[in-house]
């Protein structure tokens, strides 16, 4: 949220049951340009081979948000566990002041 926030963007949280169930349920949001997917791996894996393709507005993992925000540079690492991004971090040196909250 604050990651967001700093690049001078609004965000705002939207909690929605099974998105398998109605892809639709996010298109009520018209002044949202982008949605970020925070849900455990297997969670993320379902909707991607599942919904991915059925929504009209693009839905990212948080490590796409990091590289979309230019937060961080794609090196071939992917992984959709958010400690992973913390761990990339901490290992690459990259201080990050307002963390990830």
């Amino acid at each position: 949220r604050s990651r967001i926030q700093s690049t001078g963007r609004t965000a705002y949280t939207v909690s929605v049951g099974k998105l398998s169930s109605s892809p639709s349920k996010l298109t009520n949001f018209a002044e949202i340009d982008a949605f970020v997917l925070i849900a455990c791996g297997e969670s993320v894996a379902k909707f991607w081979r599942m919904e991915r393709e059925e929504m009209i507005v693009p839905v990212l993992t948080p490590l796409e948000l990091d590289v979309a925000l230019g937060y961080r540079e794609w090196d071939g690492r992917y992984s959709c566990d958010f400690g992973d991004l913390i761990r990339w971090d901490e290992e690459d040196g990259v201080f990050v002041e307002d963390g990830y909250g």
